[in-house]
C-alpha cells in the first residue's frame, strides 16, 4: 500500500503545475495552414487534431505514464487491470449501499467508471 501511495504522490507532483492552471489553446494558424496545403502535403504532414483517434491516444498516454513515470513493466499490466476492476466494483458496491443518492446519480458514476476502464483495458 505504501508503494501505491508514493506513486500517487509522485503523479500528483508531476501533474500539479498543469492541473493547477487554466489553459486555453488556439489553433487558428494550424487550421489555416492545413487549408492552404495541397492534398499531397496534407497526406504527408497530417496534423489535423480532428483526425486524432483519442481512444488510442489516451491508451498510449496511460501506457507511457506507467512506463516512464511509474517505471512499471508491461508484464504487470494484466495484474493492474484486475486490481483496477476490483477497485471499481468495490467502489460501485460501497457507493450503492452507503450513498443515499438517487439511482440516476449512481448510474452516472458507473458510466464514468466504465468509460475510464475502457481506456485502460
Amino acid at each position: 500500500m505504501r508503494t501505491v501511495c508514493s506513486r500517487l504522490e509522485k503523479a500528483g507532483e508531476c501533474l500539479e503545475y498543469f492541473t493547477g492552471q487554466e489553459w486555453q489553446f488556439f489553433d487558428d494558424n494550424s487550421k489555416n495552414l492545413n487549408l492552404v496545403l495541397s492534398a499531397q502535403d496534407r497526406s504527408k504532414f497530417p496534423f489535423d487534431v480532428s483526425q486524432i483517434n483519442w481512444d488510442s491516444f489516451l491508451e498510449q498516454y496511460v501506457l507511457g505514464i506507467r512506463t516512464f513515470i511509474f517505471r512499471e513493466q508491461h508484464s504487470s499490466l494484466p495484474h493492474a487491470k484486475r486490481h483496477l476492476m476490483r477497485y471499481v466494483i468495490r467502489y460501485i458496491v460501497v457507493d450503492r449501499t452507503a450513498d443515499s443518492a438517487p439511482h440516476e446519480q449512481i448510474r452516472k458514476k458507473e458510466c464514468l467508471f466504465s468509460d475510464k476502464i475502457k481506456l485502460i483495458l
